[in-house]
């Protein structure tokens, strides 16, 4: 089965608590492709693993 990417905009509480870990208990072949917020800290503090900036494409 072809995996399910998609991407989140808002790391906030309600994604870092919520939607993130229930899409990815229900999808089984999910995977998050990219993240956003326009909070810096909330990105950080919730999405911890990026490998890249949109500044570094």
């Amino acid at each position: 089965m072809a995996k399910v990417r998609w991407g989140v905009i808002g790391c906030g509480g309600i994604a870092a608590r919520g939607t993130i870990p229930e899409f990815k208990q229900m999808v089984s072949n999910a995977e998050i492709t990219s993240v956003m917020d326009i909070d810096y800290a909330a990105f950080e503090a919730n999405c911890p693993v990026s490998e890249q900036t949109h500044q570094e494409n």
